[in-house]
């Protein structure tokens, strides 16, 4: 078990790696550079480029870069002077975070018991609005969603706050978190629905299920202990990039609600050629993602006990 996990974070750190020095090139070839303020003297140009080091060659820029990643430190923002892109994910990160964490509970949960529900009543009424909202999850961008529901929650009804992230300093609270939270976990709801309809659907066929029934099990056992556990293994393998894209911030909601998190803050780091901000959120998203799927891969013999580790 030891050597396998060596191995996979081997795999990890060499994708890593290959992320790194993909952005840090491909970002070089964006139109344009960071100080094409037609105001901008060539003097004031010259003297930025050599204060964030662009008037080295590309190889020693891309050592200099590496040697500052292995201290964890990810430059200076380009946008905000003064401020490190460490700092700056200090304060945006946890907010898509928080965010993130309340669209997962929303979208497993409520997926889940609805893909239950729906393969418990195949081809009733209940399977069919479940496959519809499926369908309409899936089908609905997200910000056609978000605008949909600020026009009818916020501005006609006016139950719900338009924007912004709650503060309680400035008096936002909950309601604040309602419709972000919504337009986020909507299409993960309509996903995760459909594959645990799916995946229930193929274990109620299988030996051990008839097998169970064979044995004088009430239908209720039969569907939490036998069914929903072996119906949940598929689920699982989308459990670690579905948390890692929610809590790593949307770039979608994030823009359309205001809310300061890591997707609105990329948006404005691509928009201003932030070159060193667009870098460490990238080297962020990447880590965690690779993370969250190493992490999975664990939880699989957790899951199932027939799953093990080979050499």
């Amino acid at each position: 078990m030891l050597r396998y996990i060596g191995k996979r974070l081997v795999i990890s750190l060499i994708t890593v790696w290959v992320l790194v020095t993909l952005t840090f090139f491909l970002v070089r070839l964006l139109p344009g550079d960071p100080f094409t303020n037609p105001k901008m003297t060539p003097e004031i140009k010259a003297n930025l480029n050599k204060y964030y080091g662009f008037d080295k060659p590309l190889p020693v820029q891309y050592a200099r870069y590496l040697g500052n990643l292995a201290r964890f430190d990810l430059g200076v923002s380009m946008k905000y002077k003064g401020r490190t892109v460490n700092g700056i994910l200090k304060t945006t990160a946890p907010v898509s975070a928080d965010l993130g964490i309340r669209a997962v509970i929303f979208a497993v949960s409520t997926g889940l018991l609805l893909g239950i529900i729906a393969a418990l009543n195949k081809d009733k009424v209940l399977d069919k609005l479940t496959i519809f909202l499926a369908i309409l999850g899936v089908s609905i961008p997200g910000f056609v969603m978000a605008a949909f529901l600020q026009f009818i929650f916020g501005v006609k009804l006016r139950w719900l706050p338009v924007a912004q992230w709650m503060n309680p300093a400035k008096g936002m609270g909950f309601e604040h978190t309602i419709l972000p939270t919504l337009c986020l976990g909507f299409g993960t709801l309509a996903v995760f629905s459909r594959f645990m309809r799916t995946s229930m659907l193929e274990v109620v066929s299988t030996d051990y299920i008839k097998t169970a029934r064979a044995k004088g099990l009430s239908p209720l056992q039969v569907t939490v202990k036998h069914q929903i556990r072996n119906a949940m293994l598929p689920i699982v393998t989308m459990l670690g990039p579905t948390i890692a894209a929610l809590l790593t911030g949307s770039f979608v909601i994030e823009t359309c609600f205001a809310i300061p998190g890591i997707g609105r803050q990329m948006i404005i780091a691509m928009n201003n050629q932030d070159y060193p901000m667009i870098l460490g959120l990238t080297i962020f998203f990447g880590v965690f993602l690779i993370a969250m799927n190493f992490i999975t891969d664990l939880v699989y013999g957790l899951v199932d006990p027939r799953i093990r580790v080979a050499k």
